[in-house]
């Protein structure tokens, strides 16, 4: 039986963002991070999420660059780190990460934490200057308890398109899903 690679059509997508996806957190062997993006973007992954603090954006764009799969079929996420979300550091490390990963824009910028350098009137007026660019699709925040998202939807013109959080059987974060 032969087995066929999804198409961008055919991958399960929630908002379009697709339902599974690569992450890349502690995969900071170069090489290994690169042969491991690829090899999933050949075999039908078409999300993949990564992070200024992960320290392998590099080479997740090297992944990108090798994979025979077309950019625009990709969903690709990344993250602002805690000390670079003065308004400016927004800025200029999300041009880093455009850089790194070899892409004119991102699918979704996260803000990673909403913590150190983070002043929500001020972070979030960034990201929404770098949507309004075209430098990123979609805005995100990671971590972000009930009052964190409140305030976002409040303050940002963008929509807030996703909270990633931790969720497993031993940390249910009820309140936040609801």
């Amino acid at each position: 039986m032969s087995q066929q690679t999804p198409t961008a059509d055919s991958v399960p997508r929630t908002n379009g963002m697709p339902m599974l996806g690569l992450g890349t957190w502690q995969n900071d062997d170069a090489s290994e991070c690169a042969d491991s993006v690829e090899t999933a973007l050949e075999m039908g992954y078409r999300h993949v999420d990564t992070a200024q603090a992960y320290g392998n954006e590099d080479a997740v764009g090297d992944g990108l660059a090798a994979a025979d799969v077309d950019r625009e079929d990709i969903f690709l996420a990344t993250k602002v780190w805690n000390a670079n979300l003065a308004a400016e550091d927004v800025h200029a490390t999300t041009e880093g990460s455009l850089d790194d990963l070899g892409v004119d824009a991102v699918d979704l910028l996260y803000v990673h934490w909403p913590a150190g350098a983070y002043d929500a009137e001020a972070t979030l007026g960034a990201f929404d200057e770098l949507y309004d660019e075209g430098k990123i699709h979609n805005v995100g925040v990671s971590n972000f308890e009930p009052h964190h998202v409140e305030e976002a939807m409040e303050i940002l013109d963008a929509p807030v398109f996703a909270n990633q959080v931790e969720i497993h059987p031993f940390l249910q974060q009820e309140e936040l899903r609801a």
